[in-house]
Order: structure tokens, then C-alpha cells, then sequence
């Protein structure tokens, strides 16, 4: 049987049509492989995990910072990657991200590099487990390796002040030669607060501060020129509520590359961390100021105690140029009386485990004064907890010595003639007995009334009588022995300690040596005036007490007086060799 004739109303399948599905797939292809391309040459490693946290992607850029190839296997886990202290977080991020379709914005964690070690990765990660062309997280990873250890030596050079928080995201962007942008990434929107739709068409260099135009126009040009990456840029944008942000770039020239042709910017939003730095800056230089303007000596000193910084004060209060004190130790600066004692309150300081202890001591001035101060010293440690430096802080207190000394004398010391007062006599007389306990010598002391002194009183005034004695008391400094001690004991009476003597004769020695001081005449007011004295004596060893041997030196004193004064006598209770009852 034969085959029916073709109708009239069949035809050709539709060529327009398979054209058109064709262009369709042309144009897929091509945005596919620009999509790729911008992958494979962003600075960032890129991961595609699937819903069990298994990687089934990774950028070459990967192999560039971790060391793995891509046809390696990576482990059976995403997280076998991550250092053990860094899985719980990142699990839990992952989580999040997949349960939610969310958006994890930033997480930095240590990633195990195929030789062992570890790199730092700031991870961003989206889920895109309900796109059928992907059906993965895509994971975003900035390494921060380099970025984290130059902070780390900056924290420690700029003595522990700072933390640099970096919360950013990025941003891809690709512009042409004139700088306009043919495509930007969708974290154009958190960056710059405007969407792709708003800036893809636009000029980037529209969106640059006045004040950086220049200089990054100059740089683009020189991108254009220059082929493959550059190093990172930072400069100022404006964001879509009118405020200008801080951002860092990194560009890869790719004008030749057929798939983009053009230049592939990364961006970074770094406002935070350009602020914290100026901030920090700012502290540094009021603790800077703070420390050099300081009204009390501030140093810094190594841990071996040699100065590595002074400030102004305390050249001043040492006399030395700041330049004659850095390098040198503290020893060199201190009393040696004090250096060990320093040494030995750092000792007790660290026994104690006290890394802030006060101490007092003595400096030396340049010109060879003593220089009092009250210290303060901390021990400053770095971030592992090790001694880094010493901080001193000193105020000087000589002037509050000095005041403290001359009222601690004034104490003991009579104001007019600045002979030893009761207390001090009793002190003096204790202790010589104490040291006549300890021998086989006699300790003598000697009670001093003056003849004549109302009479100069009444006759030329209470002046006059002041100028008496204030010389008397010249006079019998004079008289006795350096290691006699003359005090005044109220009035015109006054007592001489005579600790290590033999026996009486060496008290009566004494005594007239006295005696004969005083006959000379003592001018006042414009005349002479001659003063005597009575003068008892007492003698005793390191058995007797001192009250019982100053009332019998008291007693011998009266017999004298009536006697006329002028002389001396021995009291007749006294503990000695036998001797002629007075000095007659």
C-alpha cells in the first residue's frame, strides 16, 4: 500500500526557534564561565559544602593558601580542616546557615594547611542548599594570617593598649578602563548600603572622598598598565547615607582576560578598624604626653634595671640629661647604701608574687647631693604573662626628710642652744650605763648651775640672758670631750654625760676644764659679763640608775652654791675611789 502525500500544511521544524534556544545556551555558557572565571581569580578561597559539611568545591585559591590541590581530597568533613578549639563554632555556624538559609556574616578560625600548620580564615558563609545548580554552602574565606601576625607584633610593641575588632565583609566589584562598574557582588548592599542594580553602569571613582581622588585615580592608572594582582589599598567612599567609610582594596588586572576584561576588585570594609587605630593612636600619645609632662619622676626600665625611657622630672630631680640616664643602670644613679636594699624589696616583691610594691630610698644627684624619693615600681608583662618592663614612678621627698629630721632633733634639742634636751640626756645617760655594764669603766655625770645669771637677767634683760646661753652652751661643747654629751637641763642649769671614764680624776678633769671655760668674760649688749659655775659631780657603774646619779651630781651642786659657788664637788654617795669632798 502507498504511502499518503504529504499535506500542504506540514513544514521544516522551526530554525528560528533552535537558533534562539541556542543563543539562550551561548550567553549561559558565557555568563557561566565569567562566573567562574571571577571565582578562580578572586583573592579569596571560595568552598562549596553539601548538607552533611563535606567539601565538593574549592577554589584554586585554596591550593595557594593552604597547599592542597583541588583534585585532592580535603578529609571527609569540611571541619576536619579547622583546629580542634575552632570546630565547635564553626559547626554551629554551618548549622545556623543551613537551617536557615541565613547568612553567617563573619567568623575567623585556624585552617590546617596540607604541611600541619595553621592559617587564620575570616569565613563568610551563604546557603544555597535549594539552588538546584549549586545544592551547597558556599563558603568564603579571607586569610588574615599575615594581617592577625603583623597585629600581634604591633600589640606587643605599643605596650598591650589594643584590640583591632574586624567584623567586615567583602565585596567583588569589576570595572573597565574609565573605572565603570560592569558588575558588583551583592555585598555591595551591607558595604555601601546600594544594590547592584544601583551601581552597576556607574564610575567607581564617583564614589571616592575628594581628598583620595587623586592618588586613586593615579593608582588605577597604574593597575591598567601593570598586569595580574596589587598589593592592598585603603581609601575613603562615600555610603548611601551620605557618610564616608573606610575601605581597603586589593585589584587583579584582567583586562585581557576575554571572560571578564577588566579590573576584579576586592573590597573590604576596614571603618572600624581605621577608628580603633586612631583611637588608639590618640591614647598613645596622651599616655606619651602624660608620661613626659608628669610632674613626678617617671622611667621605664629593662629587666635588667638599665633606663630605656625618662621623663623631664626626673632629669630634673637627678640633674642629669636625659641622654646621660638611658642605658645606664639604676645603681648607678643610687645611694650605695640603698642599691642592695632595692635589690632586696624587687626579691620580696616578686616572693610575694606583688607586681606593684613602694619602697624609699636615696638617689644621687649629679653634683653629689642626696636626692630622697618614694618609688613605686609595677612590672609591666607582656600578653603570655612574662615580665616585659619595669614602670618607676618617683616623687621626691627631701624637702619632707629634712622636715622630718629637723623636727625629730627639735624634739630632743633645746631651740635656743641647741644642746640635747631631757629625753635625750636620759637616752644618752641609758645608754652609757648599758656600756659600762659591758666594762670595767665608770660613767660620771656632771650638773652645771650658773653663778650670776638672775643677776644678768635682771640687769641687762631676758635678750641678754639669751645670748649667754646660747655661749655657754659654745663653751662647754668646747670644753668636754667629743664623746661627752652637754645638754641643757632648764633654765641656767645644765648636765654633761661623761660615758668611759676611769674613775674621778678623769671627772674632774672635766669639771674644771668647764669651770675655766666659763670664768672668761662673754660680751653682751655691749658689755662683758662673767659668768661661773657650780658644778657636781657624780660617779658610778654600769650597776647604778640614771635618775639616782643625776639627783646626787644635783645634790653636790647645792653644796657648792652654799658654799659660794665657783667650784665643784663630789657627791658623797658616789660609787668611787676616795678624792677631796669639793674642789676647794
Amino acid at each position: 500500500m502507498s504511502q499518503p502525500e504529504s499535506s500542504g500544511d506540514e513544514r521544516a521544524p522551526d530554525t528560528d526557534e533552535s537558533e534562539a534556544r541556542a543563543a539562550v545556551r551561548r550567553r549561559a555558557r558565557q555568563r557561566l564561565r565569567r562566573a567562574q572565571t571571577l571565582v578562580e581569580h578572586s583573592s579569596d578561597i571560595l568552598f562549596i559544602v553539601d548538607a552533611a559539611g563535606n567539601p565538593i568545591y574549592m577554589s584554586p585559591r585554596a591550593g595557594e593558601v593552604l597547599g592542597y590541590a583541588q583534585d585532592r581530597p580535603l578529609g571527609k568533613s569540611t571541619l576536619d580542616l579547622l583546629h580542634p578549639d575552632d570546630v565547635e563554632a564553626t559547626a554551629e555556624a554551618l548549622a545556623l546557615v543551613m537551617s536557615g538559609g541565613l547568612e553567617h556574616e563573619s567568623l575567623v578560625v585556624r585552617t590546617r594547611t596540607v604541611d600541619g600548620g595553621y592559617r587564620h580564615l575570616e569565613l563568610r558563609a551563604r546557603s544555597f542548599l535549594d539552588d538546584p545548580d549549586v545544592e551547597g554552602v558556599l563558603v568564603s574565606a579571607r586569610d588574615l594570617t599575615d594581617q592577625k601576625r603583623a597585629e600581634d607584633d604591633l600589640r606587643r610593641s605599643e605596650q598591650r593598649f589594643r584590640t583591632v575588632v574586624q567584623n567586615s565583609s567583602d565585596m567583588i566589584i569589576v570595572i573597565d578602563a574609565a573605572a565603570t562598574i560592569s558588575y558588583v557582588s551583592p555585598s555591595s548592599l551591607r558595604i555601601l548600603g546600594r544594590s547592584d542594580t544601583d551601581l552597576v553602569g556607574t564610575n567607581a571613582l564617583d564614589l571616592v572622598h575628594p581628598d583620595d581622588l587623586e592618588a586613586v585615580a593615579r593608582r588605577l592608572k597604574m593597575r591598567i598598565e601593570e598586569g595580574g594582582p596589587h598589593e592592598p589599598t585603603a581609601l575613603r567612599v562615600l555610603h548611601a547615607d551620605g557618610r564616608w567609610i573606610d575601605i581597603e582594596v586589593v585589584s587583579n588586572n584582567l583586562l585581557d582576560d576575554e571572560e571578564v576584561r577588566g579590573v576584579v576588585v576586592n573590597v573590604r570594609d576596614i571603618t572600624e578598624r581605621v577608628r580603633m587605630t586612631a583611637a588608639l593612636e590618640h591614647a598613645q600619645k596622651r599616655l606619651v604626653d602624660s608620661f613626659e609632662h608628669a610632674a613626678v619622676g617617671m622611667a621605664i626600665l629593662d629587666l635588667q634595671g638599665n633606663y630605656a625611657r625618662v621623663n623631664a622630672a626626673l632629669c630634673e630631680m637627678l640633674g642629669h640629661a636625659e641622654a646621660e640616664l638611658l642605658g645606664s643602670s639604676f645603681a648607678a644613679v643610687t645611694h650605695p647604701d640603698y642599691v642592695d636594699r632595692v635589690v632586696s624589696s624587687h626579691e620580696e616583691a616578686a616572693a610575694r608574687g606583688n607586681d606593684t610594691y613602694e619602697l624609699e630610698k636615696q638617689y644621687l644627684h649629679r653634683d653629689g647631693h642626696a636626692v630622697w624619693a618614694r618609688l613605686a615600681i609595677t612590672v609591666v608583662r607582656d600578653d603570655e604573662g612574662d615580665p616585659e618592663y619595669y614602670l618607676s614612678q618617683a616623687i621626691d621627698v627631701t624637702a619632707q626628710k629634712e622636715l622630718e629630721k629637723r623636727l625629730a632633733h627639735e624634739a630632743v634639742h633645746d631651740h635656743l642652744t641647741g644642746l640635747p634636751t631631757r629625753p635625750l640626756l636620759f637616752d644618752r645617760l641609758d645608754q652609757a650605763l648599758a656600756a659600762a655594764r659591758r666594762s670595767s669603766r665608770q660613767v660620771g655625770v656632771l650638773f652645771v648651775d650658773l653663778d650670776g645669771f638672775k643677776l644678768v637677767n635682771d640687769s641687762l634683760g631676758h635678750a641678754a640672758g639669751d645670748d649667754v646661753l646660747i655661749a655657754v652652751a659654745r663653751r662647754l661643747r668646747s670644753a668636754v670631750r667629743e664623746v661627752d654629751t652637754p645638754a641643757r637641763f632648764g633654765g641656767d642649769e645644765f648636765v654633761v654625760i661623761c660615758p668611759d671614764i676611769a674613775g674621778i680624776a678623769d671627772a674632774i678633769g672635766i669639771a674644771e676644764r668647764i669651770r675655766e671655760a666659763l670664768e672668761a668674760g662673754i660680751p653682751v649688749s655691749g658689755t662683758e659679763v662673767t659668768i661661773g659655775a657650780s658644778v657636781g659631780i657624780a660617779i658610778a657603774d654600769g650597776s647604778a640608775a640614771g635618775d639616782a646619779l643625776l639627783r646626787e651630781a644635783d645634790s653636790a651642786t647645792y653644796g657648792v652654791k652654799r658654799r659660794g659657788g665657783g667650784t665643784w664637788e663630789l657627791a658623797v654617795t658616789t660609787n668611787c675611789d676616795a678624792a677631796p669632798p669639793d674642789g676647794s
